[in-house]
């Protein structure tokens, strides 16, 4: 499915305009480990994901993956082995700062190394095989996007919205199957039907999916956007679960987890972010589901921390580690905020079997 992304705007609208939001699910890495029940085939990006990455090598076909493995640990700079590091936002993180140092201190080391656009390249490249290679969530993203959009409702009295910081397409899936990809996604998508506006999407994916494609240009300006004057749009964008290399020009669009991303680069990205923001400003309930708020996602950090709503009354944190509690109320507990009531939930799938 191809569309042209023509952003109407990316400023906040006015509290009349915006979706009046019942429920807003926060979704973060931990649900879909939880979802998919946290097996070998899990697909979020927990701590062993570049142990995971480098495993992609034993992969025979297609041959670009081993291939591809190989030269992003060869282009390696840490003494720790890129699969041994804990973390692929840490790795990332890790290499940039090397490619960087290395740069200005021995440059004739690095004149024909891998620079660090090419190195984040391959790793998005690897990122999508392993996020591809599951889609099975069992029944609790089916049973949740369920409880949240009803069979039994029409799509605009939807007063639930759900926002996720994860590339995978655990919950997408179940959404896909009912609704068409401009009302989960965005409403700019020529799927074939009639154009019908739809201005608050039912999925927000803030940071990319691995289901979402951009030509290979469009993909060297998001890895250069931070160092743009002016945000810039991509015009071309599908939707395709097959796998693409780095050697075709149809690439993911995914932001990677970065030090800096460069989201509000993006007209893209600012149109989501903004939405999100808009739900916060506005929803009744917020329910943080398994995202524990990670160094690199400062813009989130940020935005928890400026939105203004009188009327939250409920926030549920859902996650294993019960410190995550005292994590968020050191953030969102503040003057302008209505005096909400806080529930916890160990378990997701616990969380999801209560939902009404």
């Amino acid at each position: 499915m191809q569309f042209a992304f023509l952003i109407r705007g990316d400023i906040v609208r006015t509290s009349a305009r915006r979706l009046k939001v019942r429920r807003l699910f926060l979704l973060g890495a931990g649900a879909s480990f939880a979802a998919s029940g946290g097996g070998s085939k899990s697909t979020p990006l927990d701590k062993d994901f570049t142990a995971a990455i480098c495993a992609l090598e034993s992969t025979s076909r297609p041959k670009w993956i081993a291939s591809t493995v190989r030269k992003s640990v060869r282009a390696w700079l840490d003494h720790v082995a890129l699969s041994d590091f804990p973390g692929l936002e840490a790795a990332i993180g890790r290499q940039l700062g090397h490619l960087e140092f290395r740069g200005a201190m021995h440059p004739r080391r690095l004149r024909n190394a891998t620079t660090d656009s090419e190195w984040l390249t391959d790793i998005v490249h690897l990122m999508c095989r392993r996020l591809s290679t599951s889609t099975n969530s069992g029944n609790t993203y089916r049973d949740f996007a369920n409880k949240v959009y009803p069979v039994n409702v029409g799509v605009d009295e939807y007063k639930d919205r759900v926002v996720t910081f994860n590339y995978d397409t655990l919950l997408d899936t179940h959404l896909l199957s009912r609704f068409s990809a401009k009302r989960v996604y965005f409403d700019r998508i020529n799927d074939g039907k009639a154009k019908v506006p739809f201005d608050n999407p039912l999925l927000i994916k803030l940071h990319g999916s691995a289901n979402w494609r951009c030509d290979s240009s469009a993909f060297d300006q998001l890895l250069s956007a931070n160092h743009r004057a002016q945000p810039f749009y991509i015009d071309d964008v599908s939707i395709n679960s097959a796998v693409p290399s780095p050697a075709e020009n149809d690439f993911p669009l995914m932001v990677p987890p970065i030090p800096t991303k460069p989201i509000t680069n993006l007209q893209l990205f600012r149109f989501l972010w903004t939405r999100a923001y808009e739900y916060l400003n506005e929803a009744e309930e917020l329910v943080i589901c398994g995202y524990s708020l990670p160094p690199a996602d400062r813009l989130a950090v940020s935005m928890f921390e400026n939105f203004a709503n009188s009327k939250l009354n409920s926030i549920s944190i859902v996650d294993p580690d019960p410190a995550m509690i005292s994590r968020w109320r050191g953030l969102i507990e503040r003057k302008g905020l209505g005096r909400a009531r806080w529930t916890y939930f160990v378990d997701f799938r616990d969380y999801v079997d209560q939902m009404q």
